[in-house]
């Protein structure tokens, strides 16, 4: 869902930034309250605004700013009323004892890439390969390093090109003004025209060498690779549903004994 052009406005964020927020902030961190009770409702705060943002209605954001707006009159009145200061210690007191019941977070294990059964076909910036799952980073940051040379050159023989434009144009004013030195007259071109062809030259072969890469056909020897591994994953499937199904049998063979007897 698209988000909605009210909510990007800063006519939105800066009020909910200026008057929401940061004044709950503030009030969460002067309350007359314990020091953990204090961190409690801070790190709540923080929680239940990074939540909001993935709201995308301007429906769905509206009761959240009104419990906003509750919540920062309770914890600016707990100065001067008891019910209030009551409120917020059990409000800080559940937040506790809800976060120390959430489970650790525990770092999942790396997953080692395993080959899959397919292909990623080949482009300007990787040749024909077998697909790995999860995809190693060596592959990942192969592929972004060659996409950024690439636009990086691109963009240098562009001014590149430019600067050979100006070279040449400077050139035939100097030949038509007739105020070229004598030992450059029989020069065709400038030295830093030049210069820059010759960088425009090697740039080409680069992408010469880009566009060999993306023509580049699969092997049958990688084809036969793909084939054996989806054979052989079919296999797997197959004699484990074989393996299921015989338990279910095994299964009711053993209820119907048992009504039987």
């Amino acid at each position: 869902m698209v988000l909605s052009p009210a909510l990007l406005s800063p006519l939105h964020r800066f009020p909910v930034l200026w008057c929401s927020y940061r004044p709950l902030l503030r009030a969460a961190r002067t309350a007359p309250l314990d020091e953990h009770h204090r961190l409690a409702i801070e790190q709540y705060i923080k929680r239940e605004f990074r939540q909001w943002r993935s709201l995308r209605t301007v429906n769905k954001v509206k009761p959240k700013l009104r419990e906003a707006e509750e919540l920062l009159h309770q914890l600016e009145s707990t100065s001067h009323s008891s019910v209030h200061l009551e409120r917020m210690r059990e409000l800080a007191d559940h937040l506790i004892l809800l976060h120390a019941k959430k489970p650790t977070h525990v770092v999942k294990p790396r997953q080692v890439p395993r080959p899959a059964p397919s292909i990623i076909r080949a482009t300007a910036f990787n040749p024909p390969m077998q697909r790995m799952r999860p995809q190693p980073i060596k592959t990942t940051m192969m592929i972004f390093d060659r996409r950024r040379a690439s636009q990086r050159r691109y963009d240098k023989q562009a001014i590149a090109k430019e600067f050979v434009e100006m070279a040449s144009e400077e050139e035939r004013i100097e030949r038509a003004a007739g105020v070229r030195e004598p030992r450059y007259q029989a020069m065709p071109t400038t030295r830093v025209a030049d210069e820059w062809r010759g960088w425009i030259r090697t740039a080409q072969k680069q992408e010469q060498r880009e566009y060999k890469r993306r023509d580049m056909r699969i092997s049958p020897e990688l084809y036969a690779t793909v084939r054996g591994l989806r054979r052989s994953i079919a296999q797997k499937k197959s004699a484990a549903g074989q393996a299921r199904r015989q338990e279910a049998q095994l299964a009711a063979e053993r209820a119907g004994g048992a009504e039987s007897e």
